[in-house]
Order: structure tokens, then C-alpha cells, then sequence
């Protein structure tokens, strides 16, 4: 499976709320260096406008997964999370 395509495989994870799914599949896609970058920028925090009904779940299970401490670790090991009090329209 490739990189795009596990990214979708993800996605599909957050919006079914399957955070257990989810998690392991993120910390791999952290520890793999050609997704890395793209893994780090999903969890950066900046201001975000009001979410539309069909993402407010999604970003709830995102959320649940990143706060789990075994992504917080895999984010640790690889970079860090800011928090920008902009809007960077990342989503």
C-alpha cells in the first residue's frame, strides 16, 4: 500500500471514529520518513473556523487519537506540535 493510499485508509479511520484503528496506522505513517512531514503537519494546532457537521466527528476522533500518550510519544520521537493562534487553512 503507498503512501496516498494510506493516508485515505486513515482518513477513512477518523471519520468512522475508530480511534484504535486510527492510531497505530498514524504512529507507522510517523516512523516512515516519506510520511513523516505530511503526519507532523495534520497535528499541528492553529485556529480553526467552525466546523461543518460532516468533519466535527472527524475532528473529535483526530483529536481522541492524538491525545492517546502512544501518538503522543511517536509525535514526540519526531517533532513537535504547535499551536498557532492563526488560521493556516491545513485541513
Amino acid at each position: 500500500m503507498g503512501p496516498g493510499e494510506r493516508e485515505l485508509l486513515l482518513t477513512a479511520y477518523l471519520y468512522l471514529g475508530d480511534v484504535d484503528a486510527a492510531a497505530p496506522l498514524y504512529i507507522d505513517m510517523l516512523d516512515n520518513p516519506a510520511e513523516r512531514n505530511e503526519m507532523l503537519l495534520w497535528a499541528q494546532k492553529d485556529r480553526r473556523l467552525e466546523p461543518m457537521p460532516g468533519i466535527a466527528g472527524y475532528r473529535r476522533t483526530f483529536d481522541a487519537m492524538v491525545a492517546r500518550p502512544d501518538v503522543q510519544a511517536a509525535l514526540q520521537k519526531h517533532g513537535r506540535v504547535l499551536e498557532w493562534d492563526i488560521y493556516l487553512g491545513l485541513e
